[in-house]
């Protein structure tokens, strides 16, 4: 039998790891009943809207945006100054986007912790929760993912700390299941973090890759 082979060299890795990773997740979550999230924040980015002599040629901006794009496309790049709301037309088009389709999970890719930080702090804030675009009752739909935190945006913001025990490894808990298979409804961790999943060949990075379909990335 002659391997299934094209010319698109990429597509034939992406399609094997894809499979690869699919398997992994049945096996691993086959001790669980589980079930694949579909998507349902409701975002308040109402809230993100700053004043100043730059408002209304921000909002005019966002506006223009939302207005002029019908989103058809697989891939759009946005070319827009530091400082023009490009978090916010995110959110707005993730809201937008999610009304015409149904989409299982956000994926926002941040190339530095930092800015991972801050745009968790857009989301929900414990300090300012009228200033959140989260409500606290979406907050367990987020999860967190980098190698500082692992877990959802709920026990982040209660001040949890990861928890390398024992008992937190592969098998143990459906919670930890889900959160290593990205299977929650809004993912915020890092670019290097994508580069992993592309590439690795461990098994535990590579569950990860087929969550990535059905779904809206932020890069």
């Amino acid at each position: 039998m002659e391997p299934f082979l094209s010319e698109d060299t990429v597509s034939d890795y992406l399609d094997f790891c894809s499979v690869f990773s699919a398997l992994v997740q049945a096996d691993r979550g086959s001790f669980f009943d589980w079930a694949l999230p579909a998507y349902s924040i409701k975002l308040e980015t109402a809230v993100l809207k700053r004043a100043g002599p730059l408002s209304e040629l921000r909002e005019s901006f966002q506006e223009k945006v939302l207005a002029e794009n019908s989103f058809d496309e697989k891939v759009m790049i946005l070319e827009a100054p530091t400082g023009i709301g490009k978090t916010k037309i995110f959110l707005d088009i993730v809201d937008k986007f999610s009304e015409l389709t149904k989409i299982r999970r956000v994926f926002y890719f941040s190339p530095l912790l930092a800015l991972t930080e801050d745009f968790e702090g857009k989301l929900f804030s414990e300090k300012s929760k009228d200033k959140s675009v989260l409500k606290e009752e979406d907050l367990e739909k987020v999860m967190v993912y980098n190698h500082t935190f692992v877990g959802s945006l709920l026990r982040k913001s209660e001040g949890a700390v990861e928890d390398s025990s024992e008992e937190s490894m592969f098998f143990k808990t459906k919670d930890y299941f889900e959160l290593e298979s990205f299977n929650k409804q809004f993912i915020v961790t890092t670019t290097q973090r994508l580069l992993i999943t592309l590439y690795s060949d461990e098994p535990s990075d590579k569950m990860k890759l087929i969550s990535f379909k059905d779904s809206f990335f932020n890069c």
